[in-house]
């Protein structure tokens, strides 16, 4: 099945808004829903919302300027694999340059994805993390979408570590509210944030081998996803020229 690459205004860049259930129990799965919306204006709080982020997806069209400009932001980004390209040179390629994201992906089919994900939490610097494949067991899946999806895991992780963590707390940031006293609010809130980063360095986290299975609800079609051909890399500050295609076989056993 041939695809067409994402074209149109604004599906190039939007705001994911993920909500999770599962994945607490011995062989429970994660599930993910996630649901795109416009970047802007901003929605009002949601107690059910678990994060909320952008994400980039690579156009061949014209409105690269939009994708060029969001994915500076985007924690989640991809890209659609050209004839011939290495899937691994296209993830190098989004992580050498994109210093904010933290999920990207090589689009290959309906189907399947190669993916890196940054590996070591708390440091804005480290440039260690991993490549996988993740792959629907169906076709037609949103598989532009499947970076946002490893993102969300990792997310729910750090949340998992982090709640068993004796020790003070960064404060919440304010809840939108009265639009004449927002302002201040946030303000306020930086510098308690810059204050608590001071008094309270992050501690290096390094992510582990993902789960086998992640599944993505969106619009309500549910996509199980596989994870497999885990191996670990380090990100170049440019775009080597030496990566291969998929491996030919996952590290069974790798401890990350």
């Amino acid at each position: 099945m041939e695809l067409t690459p994402p074209g149109e205004p604004g599906s190039d860049l939007v705001r994911i808004d993920a909500r999770v259930t599962g994945g607490t129990g011995p062989g429970s799965v994660l599930i993910v829903h996630l649901s795109r919306h416009d970047p802007g204006p901003e929605p009002e709080p949601d107690d059910t919302l678990f994060t909320r982020f952008l994400t980039a997806v690579e156009p061949d069209g014209p409105y690269s300027s939009v994708y060029a400009r969001g994915s500076q932001t985007s924690a989640a980004v991809a890209a659609w694999v050209g004839e011939d390209e290495p899937p691994d040179l296209v993830v190098d390629r989004l992580m050498s340059t994109l210093f904010v994201a933290t999920a990207a992906g090589a689009l290959i089919d309906d189907r399947t994805c190669r993916v890196g994900l940054k590996s070591m939490a708390g440091t804005l610097d480290s440039r260690d993390g991993m490549l996988l494949t993740m792959t629907s067991e169906t076709a037609g899946a949103p598989v532009e979408l499947f970076p946002a999806l490893l993102y969300c895991w990792r997310s729910w992780w750090l949340r998992q570590v982090d709640a068993l963590r004796d020790g003070p707390r960064m404060p919440a940031p304010p809840l939108r509210g009265n639009p004449d006293t927002y302002a201040a609010e946030v303000a306020a809130y930086i510098e308690q944030a810059m204050d608590f980063r001071r008094r309270h360095p992050p501690v290096p986290v390094r992510v582990p081998r993902p789960p086998e299975r992640l599944d993505l609800i969106e619009n309500g079609r549910r996509s199980i996803v596989r994870l497999g051909d885990v191996e670990p890399t380090t990100w170049p500050d440019a775009p080597s020229q030496d990566r291969g295609g998929l491996l030919d076989e996952g590290l069974d056993g790798l401890d990350m």
